[in-house]
């Protein structure tokens, strides 16, 4: 039992540390993903001025 308690922690700060990264690369992916789609519907503006935005 002393172990689980001691280990306990550590294993949560892991998880916590790993859910934490996951979320910022998502993140990151979601804003690069989102800034590459701007750039392409910018491109296509140029490309049919005539189209609503």
């Amino acid at each position: 039992m002393s172990t689980i308690r001691v280990h306990a922690p550590l294993d949560f700060s892991h998880v916590l540390r790993s859910v934490v990264t996951r979320i910022v690369w998502e993140i990151n992916l979601l804003s690069e993903s989102f800034a590459e789609a701007k750039k392409m519907a910018r491109a296509s503006d140029e490309r049919f001025p005539f189209a609503e935005s």
